[in-house]
């Protein structure tokens, strides 16, 4: 009896919730001093230099990771791997190759 509730409890245990608001806090925080530095540099210096939009391209980028890692977690990464179908363990290396790609 307690082995069939120890499986479920297996099946049922991710950490991909986490992962995906985490990476969505660290994202707006980002996104939130990014707000500041060029308020800060437009409004007051006067001048955005290639620096600040390499910031913003990097801001991109991370608004993007965050995206794949909320399409894996829904693909089942997070899971145990022998709770995850093998459709779906495809689909997860397709999203991380296309993250390491575009970073």
């Amino acid at each position: 009896m307690s082995d069939s509730r120890d499986l479920q409890q297996y099946e049922q245990d991710s950490n991909g919730a986490l992962s995906v608001v985490i990476s969505i806090v660290f994202t707006v925080l980002a996104a939130f001093f990014l707000v500041l530095r060029m308020i800060t540099r437009y409004g007051i210096v006067r001048n955005i230099g290639p620096e600040d939009w390499l910031v913003i391209v990097a801001l991109v980028t991370s608004v993007a990771l965050t995206a794949c890692i909320g399409l894996e977690v829904h693909y089942g990464q997070g899971h145990h791997i022998d709770t995850i179908s093998s459709d779906n363990i495809i689909r997860i290396l397709q999203v991380s190759l296309t993250q390491c790609v575009s970073s």
